[in-house]
C-alpha cells in the first residue's frame, strides 16, 4: 500500500516504462539510481548523504528494501535492453570531501551490479565534446568534474586551460557562470535572496543544464536551498509565489522544508501551496496525506488539479495513469476532476479503507463518501441506503460500482 495505487506487478512495469522514457527524453540515457529517485524508492536527501560519504551504501536508505529494489531494477533492466540502447559501466562518484571517490552502491552483488550500468542512446556517442579523444575533450571533462565536485579553485584552473586551447569553446561561458555560483556570497536578507533567485533562473540554471546535463539538479540544489533559508518568514503572496521560501525549497528538493514552510501559512485557500504540499508529502512517503490533498484539489480547485495531474512533473505516475483512463470513460455526467476521486474508488477500493470519507456537501464529495461506506463493508440495510443515495447523485457511478462487484 506504500504508493496507494501501485499494488500490482502490471502497474509497476508501466511505472518503470514511464520513468525510463522520461529519463531518455530529458537526458538521453537511463540510470538505475535516477529511476529509484524518480519512483520514490530512494529519498533525495538520503541519496545526497550517500554521495557525501555519510552512508557506505544505499541499502539502508531504500524505502522498499534491498530485495524489492533489486527485483524492480531487474524488471527495468529487462525492459530497457529491448530498446537497443548502448550499455556502459557507470562510475558512481562521491561529492564534497569524497569528491571523485568511487562509491559502493550496495552490499548485495546483484543490486550493486544493476546500479553500476547505464544505457545511452547512440546519438550521445556522436557528441564530440563529450566522447572524442583529444586535449580539449580531456580538459573539458576535468572542468566538469571539478565543477560537479564544487571545487571553485580547480575549476578555475581547468577553465583557463580550456580557454588557452580554444578561446571560443562553447563550454567557457557556462563554466564561468557556474564558477561564479560556487563563489557566491552567503545570503542574509530576503532582498538578496530575490536577486539570487534571478541569477539561478536566468544564468546558472541554463548554464548547468547545458554543461552538466543530468548533474544540474545536484549542482543547483544547495543554491536553491540557500535562497529558501533567506526567504524564511516572508509571507506567501498569491501574486508573487516565487517570493515564498517553499518555492525555492521545492526546486532544491528539500521536501521537509517545503512541508514546514507551507504548513505555517493559510495554505487551504491557496491551490498552488496545496499542490506543492501534496508533492512534498508524496516525496516524504506520506502517501495518504498526499492523496487527500490531491482529492481536495479535485473538489475545490478542479481546473488546478487537471493542470497539475497532466504535468510531466507530476510525481504519482499511477494516479496520473488513472486520470488518463478516467478521461476515456463514457459516463453521464463525465468524469471531470470533481468526480474523479469517487470514480477512483471503484477500481481501487483500498483507498476507501486508507483515506475514509471527506464529509463534503457537494455532489461529487457525497458520492465519494457513499462509495467509501460501500467499500468498507456495512449492513445490508445501510448498503441499500448508500446505493440509493449514489443512484440519485450519479447513476452511472453506481452502475460501475455494481459491475465491479462481479469482477
Amino acid at each position: 500500500m506504500t504508493r496507494m495505487l501501485d499494488s500490482t506487478p502490471a502497474s509497476a512495469i508501466t511505472e518503470v516504462q514511464a520513468a525510463i522514457q522520461q529519463q531518455l527524453s530529458t537526458h538521453g540515457f537511463y540510470s538505475p539510481v535516477e529511476l529509484l529517485l524518480a519512483t520514490n524508492r530512494l529519498g533525495y536527501d538520503d541519496y545526497r548523504a550517500w554521495r557525501r560519504g555519510d552512508r557506505r551504501t544505499l541499502d539502508a536508505l531504500l524505502r522498499d528494501g534491498v530485495e524489492e529494489a533489486r527485483t524492480f531494477l531487474e524488471e527495468a533492466d529487462a525492459w530497457v535492453r529491448g530498446l537497443h540502447l548502448e550499455a556502459e559501466a557507470a562510475a558512481l562518484l562521491g561529492t564534497d570531501k569524497h569528491a571523485g571517490v568511487e562509491l559502493k552502491a550496495s552490499a548485495n552483488p546483484g543490486l550493486d551490479n544493476l546500479l553500476h550500468v547505464e544505457y545511452r542512446r547512440d546519438v550521445d556517442r556522436a557528441q564530440p565534446d563529450l566522447f572524442l579523444d583529444g586535449a580539449q575533450a580531456q580538459v573539458q571533462n576535468q572542468l566538469i568534474e571539478a565543477i560537479t565536485a564544487r571545487d571553485a579553485a580547480v575549476s578555475g584552473v581547468k577553465l583557463r586551460q580550456l580557454a588557452t586551447l580554444d578561446a571560443g569553446h562553447w563550454a567557457i561561458d557556462h563554466a564561468v557562470a557556474l564558477i561564479d555560483a560556487l563563489q557566491a556570497a552567503p545570503l542574509e536578507q530576503p532582498k538578496e535572496a530575490r536577486q539570487r533567485l534571478d541569477a539561478i533562473e536566468n544564468r546558472w540554471l541554463p548554464a548547468a543544464s547545458s554543461l552538466l546535463r543530468a548533474g544540474a539538479r545536484d549542482f543547483l540544489s544547495p543554491l536553491w536551498r540557500d535562497v529558501g533559508r533567506a526567504l524564511e518568514g516572508v509571507p506567501f503572496a498569491s501574486g508573487d509565489a516565487k517570493g515564498h521560501a517553499s518555492w525555492a525549497y521545492l526546486n532544491g528538493l528539500d521536501w521537509s522544508s517545503v512541508k514546514r514552510t507551507i504548513l505555517e501559512e493559510h495554505w487551504e485557500s491557496e491551490p498552488l501551496l496545496q499542490t506543492w504540499l501534496a508533492r512534498a508529502r508524496w516525496r516524504l512517503a506520506e502517501y495518504r496525506e498526499a492523496m487527500r490533498l490531491w482529492f481536495a484539489l479535485c473538489w475545490h480547485f478542479p481546473a488546478h488539479f487537471a493542470e497539475c495531474v497532466e504535468s510531466s512533473t507530476f510525481p504519482n505516475s499511477s494516479l496520473q495513469r488513472a486520470w488518463e483512463e478516467a478521461q476515456d470513460q463514457d459516463l453521464d455526467p463525465p468524469i471531470t476532476p470533481s468526480w474523479f476521486p469517487a470514480w477512483l474508488l471503484i477500481g481501487h477500493p483500498g483507498i476507501a479503507r486508507t483515506i475514509g470519507p471527506c464529509g463534503g456537501t457537494s455532489g461529487p464529495e457525497r458520492a465519494f463518501d457513499h462509495l467509501v461506506a460501500l467499500r468498507r463493508g456495512i449492513s445490508d440495510r445501510e448498503d441499500l441506503d448508500h446505493r440509493r443515495a449514489l443512484h440519485d447523485i450519479h447513476p452511472d457511478l453506481l452502475g460501475r460500482y455494481l459491475a465491479s462487484l462481479d469482477d
